[in-house]
């Protein structure tokens, strides 16, 4: 009898340990999820630093998790024409590969697209709304 008590308390610890990993997993997923948007400046494909700590999240994600894919879209705002916009987006979303790349991540996980200005986030001319629209979203498949 002792020992079948032993055993339940063996598989009740281990059992409430995975509960509370799965609830830590959940609660890091879903801030992980929060921050797949990298905002530009005007006229500039940089990446500002303080989007550094957040990439490397993602390429460390990538790293670890072997079947899961990347499309980065480059978004614009609607300053310039459309082929202009279109090659913009593109840089945009090639920085934030060729970031992911620096930190270990393989090219061939990652895909870039350009919608330019044809999906904006915010529609209007104000300075917010533009600033809204210049971005690279993290698509993960």
């Amino acid at each position: 009898m002792r020992n079948y008590l032993s055993l339940i308390f063996i598989l009740l610890t281990f059992f409430n340990s995975l509960s509370l990993y799965a609830h830590e997993t959940v609660t890091e997923v879903k801030a992980f999820e929060e921050e797949l948007v990298i905002y530009f400046q005007v006229d500039s494909t940089e990446i500002d630093s303080k989007y550094f700590d957040i990439l490397k999240e993602h390429a460390d994600y990538l790293r670890n998790s072997d079947n899961r894919m990347l499309i980065i879209e480059g978004h614009t705002d609607q300053r310039g024409t459309r082929e202009y916009n279109s090659a913009k987006g593109e840089r945009m979303a090639k920085a934030v590969k060729s970031h992911l790349e620096s930190l270990g991540v393989d090219s061939s996980r990652i895909t870039t697209l350009s919608y330019g200005e044809e999906k904006p986030a915010s529609i209007g001319d104000s300075d917010q709304d533009m600033a809204a629209n210049r971005r690279a979203v993290l698509v993960y498949q």
